[in-house]
This record gives structure tokens, sequence and C-alpha cells, in this order.
């Protein structure tokens, strides 16, 4: 009686469902769109061969994560546990499709990455290029420290900044 019940609750409030589960195959081809028409996309994955492989890399290492609501993804990060050092969670990416910016995603899928970071680190790390201005103004506000500059680490003229998030 209760099942039913709640079931019935869903659907009159309107309620979505919300996950964040792992990447798979069968989730490359909609990864690859949130990537597109996106400043990442111009600087790092305008080659669709390289874009494919690095998603591809991603799921075989069981680093890619994919945030669905109302059955459809709306965004992805890849997250390697032991990204730094051999030692400390890195965000390597996050994006979200264009459509879906600024609403709150980007967000649900860096606290995700936070949730995991920090149950098995003290520390968790990011890059972020120095053309990601609005990314980097949220890292800072919610908490991660930028620790080092590092010009033409990925591509010539662009610089990433090292960020950390101590618990």
């Amino acid at each position: 009686m209760s099942d039913k019940k709640d079931r019935g609750m869903e659907k009159n409030t309107g309620e979505q469902q919300m996950e964040i589960r792992r990447g798979s195959v069968e989730d490359l081809e909609e990864c690859e769109n949130c990537l597109d028409d996106s400043q990442l996309h111009d600087v790092y994955f305008n080659d669709s061969d390289y874009k494919r492989k690095y998603l591809t890399e991603a799921i075989d290492r069981k680093e890619l994560f994919v945030l669905v609501d109302s059955n459809e993804c709306k965004g992805f990060s890849r997250i390697d546990p032991v990204g730094v050092f051999s030692r400390f969670p890195l965000l390597r990416v996050l994006a979200v499709k264009k459509e879906y910016r600024n609403r709150g995603f980007g967000q649900k899928l860096l606290k995700h990455y936070e949730e995991i970071g920090f149950s098995t680190s003290d520390k968790i790390f990011l890059l972020v290029s120095d053309f990601n201005k609005r990314a980097y103004r949220l890292y800072r506000r919610i908490g991660y420290k930028r620790l080092v500059e590092i010009p033409h680490l990925l591509k010539k003229g662009v610089a990433e900044y090292v960020m950390m998030k101590e618990t």
C-alpha cells in the first residue's frame, strides 16, 4: 500500500529522478555532446577521435560518472582516484550540455567528486584552464585554493591552475 502511495506522490508532485552513475559505452555519444559547444571542446577536444579515445579510456578505467536527470544525460565528470602523485584524487574534466549549464548540474557533479575524493583523502585536486574564468570563480568560492599556475601545460598559450581543497 505504501509503495503505491509513494509512487503516486512522485507523479503528482512532478519530482524528477536524478542520479549520478558510472558511465558506460552506451553513454559515449551523450558525453561527447556535453563537450560540444564549449571552450573545453574548442581548446582540447575538437578532434573527435581524441575525444572518443579520452572518454573510452575513462570508461575502461571506471573514472567516468554521468549525471542523468529525467532519463537524459545532462553532464559528466572524469575522476581519477589517485591522479595527483599517485595518491590524491583529481577531477580531470567536468562538462555539462550547453542547454543545461548554469542550472546547478555542474555543482552536483562537483559535489559528487568531493564526496568520492574526501572518502579516501583529506586533499582533493583539480586543474582549471585560465580561459575558464566562471569555473575558476566557483572553485574559489567553494573553498579550493590555487596552488600554482603552469603555463603551456596541456596546450601552448594556455595556463592551467592547480587547485586543492582540504577537509
